[in-house]
């Protein structure tokens, strides 16, 4: 970092993760026999291990945005608490993205390469849509006045269900989101 006019200056900074990296080209799909990546920052794809593009991470990158902003609570899961209601961690992440992101569109169904994937998903996602319809504050849609409309416009997109709605990193890092003061 350096001083410039008062502030830090950060240059050349790079983005690593120590679970799991892959350069993935434009348009790349990538399959694995499980789920890939820590099932706390994972898209709804990587869950399963089928269908992941570089639209993945931005729905994981949209993860951190929020839990930068204060939704730590809703995103960090229990492992203790699961193991008592006998859910996996990737079950229970998968419908906390149903019910504040979803519903699950037919195009990620579509992304899913394997039956046995899809199967799981629609298990965990039809087993996930209750809460929300019964809490709708619970979605993402309802939290502007935490997060602010300009906030919430590139975060919604970023956690779409729906993996080629997502935005670029180069839409995401253009997006009026970047330039607000406060």
């Amino acid at each position: 970092t350096s001083e410039v006019q008062g502030t830090k200056e950060v240059a050349n900074a790079a983005l690593g993760d120590f679970d799991i990296a892959f350069k993935l080209e434009d348009g790349q799909v990538l399959s694995a026999p499980g789920p890939v990546g820590n099932p706390m920052w994972r898209s709804p794809e990587a869950q399963v291990g089928c269908g992941l593009t570089m639209a993945s991470d931005i729905f994981s990158f949209g993860l951190v945005c929020l839990y930068a902003m204060g939704a730590g609570d809703m995103l960090i899961i229990d492992p203790k608490v699961l193991e008592f209601l006998g859910m996996s961690p990737e079950e229970e992440v998968l419908s906390r993205h149903v019910e504040y992101f979803g519903p699950a569109s037919d195009v990620l169904y579509k992304r899913i390469g394997n039956e046995a994937g899809r199967a799981f998903l629609k298990k965990t996602i039809n087993a996930s849509t209750v809460p929300y319809e019964t809490d709708p504050e619970r979605r993402l849609t309802h939290w502007e006045e935490d997060l602010g409309p300009v906030a919430l416009d590139i975060i919604g997109r970023m956690t779409s269900m729906d993996p080629p709605a997502r935005p670029t990193i180069t839409e995401i890092l253009e997006h009026a989101w970047w330039r607000e003061e406060n």
